[in-house]
């Protein structure tokens, strides 16, 4: 996660905006007695909802306090003389970055060694089978159709979850299955995909190395086991290279 102070001192400088007539007010008395009667007030108001809505979704207001941000704009805007020094300032933000990296290492480790032991101990389940990748894979219905190739195009259905059962994605709640290249996947999605035929259900748990690693989106966090069920609809699209496989029934 890289911090981000230019959306950190625009969010300030609305603040700002907000207390221009009385320098004492508090940021909770600004936000309970800010009147939004007037075009001003309401696009001030509508674009500092947006900027916390993006500090807060970075999780910056768990590293950065209001009143500090808000003193810093202040003296700033008056052209006072700044409680730090550039020094300061800029060693503040290498701390930032610094506990930033920190956590997200601590984190990856313990996804990793998590995942492992989830690993373990979901091979040991009954009906659960593992490749030499490391993939496991269960066979929840069987298909009876074509089975893709790795330059195949499919058409699935899948909810993807973390190991605590978080959800993270899935294409029955968008309403429609997806259509996308086998090969332009995770490798233990695409790997699960070529061991199904037509028609089948399975579920894939994959580990860390083949699925996002440590550069996993945030909704999924570092080196997380990921467990898919999947249905295959249909082989969209057969490689030239590959003869499609005889339908079975």
């Amino acid at each position: 996660m890289k911090s981000n102070f230019k959306v950190s001192i625009t969010a300030g400088l609305v603040l700002l905006g907000l207390m221009a007539c009385n320098q004492q007010v508090t940021p909770d008395a600004v936000a309970k007695d800010v009147k939004l009667d007037d075009d001003a007030s309401r696009l001030g108001y509508s674009i500092g909802a947006q900027i916390g809505s993006g500090m807060r979704s970075q999780n910056l207001q768990e590293d950065v306090t209001l009143e500090g941000l808000i003193a810093g704009i202040q003296d700033a805007f008056d052209g006072k003389e700044l409680k730090l020094t550039d020094e300061e300032m800029q060693q503040a933000q290498i701390n930032y970055q610094q506990n930033l990296q920190a956590k997200a290492q601590a984190t990856a480790a313990k996804n990793l060694s998590d995942g492992e032991a989830f690993m373990a101990e979901n091979a040991k389940a009954k009906g659960v089978q593992a490749t030499d990748s490391g993939l496991q894979y269960e066979v929840l219905r069987e298909g009876k159709g074509d089975k893709p190739g790795a330059t195949d195009s499919v058409q699935v259905h899948y909810t993807g979850t973390l190991t605590d059962g978080t959800k993270f994605d899935s294409s029955y709640d968008r309403g429609a299955p997806a259509t996308f290249p086998v090969g332009g996947v995770i490798p233990g999605f695409s790997e699960g995909l070529q061991l199904m035929q037509e028609g089948a259900k399975y579920r894939f748990t994959i580990p860390a190395g083949q699925a996002y690693g440590v550069d996993a989106p945030p909704s999924i966090g570092p080196n997380q086991v990921l467990v898919f069920e999947v249905e295959l609809i249909d082989v969209v699209s057969k490689s030239d290279d590959a003869p499609a496989e005889k339908k079975e029934g």
